[in-house]
């Protein structure tokens, strides 16, 4: 099963702006991936397309574990002060959209704006809170 393709003149819902850049390439390049899986969940709202949906519901847990434990191994190896608390943002982020899909999947659950919504807000204010610092850190420590 493929993305959805992507339409020239429409707005995105969710992007990542240069100001939140971390200057990490790696950490950058995920970000975006995030972004535009968000995007492409945002595409399908209110169409009936469940398989295409659960597709790329699973696409994005795979790329936020991927995500994840980039910045976590990055934090470890540089001995980051904030690890922890910068952990558990991402493990509480991740379960979140793992009992969503996990809902979807049983049909409890179906794709909402509101979902879209709150990982739009977690997305912006994760970067500016915390992986923006992270990335200063990084850089510091000659990783980019």
């Amino acid at each position: 099963m493929e993305s959805l393709p992507r339409t020239k003149s429409r707005k995105k819902f969710i992007e990542l702006e240069k100001s939140e850049y971390v200057n990490v390439q790696i950490i950058d390049e995920q970000h975006k991936k995030f972004a535009e899986l968000i995007d492409e969940l945002y595409e399908l709202l209110g169409l009936n397309k469940p398989e295409t949906t659960k597709y790329i519901l699973n696409q994005l847990i795979t790329e936020l574990q991927i995500h994840f434990n980039t910045e976590e191994t990055f934090m470890k190896e540089t001995k980051y002060v904030n690890f922890f608390s910068h952990k558990m943002e991402h493990d509480r982020f991740l379960k979140k959209i793992e009992d969503f899909r996990n809902g979807l999947l049983q049909g409890t659950d179906k794709l909402n704006l509101e979902l879209l919504k709150s990982c739009k807000t977690w997305f912006h204010n994760h970067i500016k809170l915390n992986d923006k610092k992270l990335g200063d850190f990084l850089v510091e420590q000659n990783i980019q």
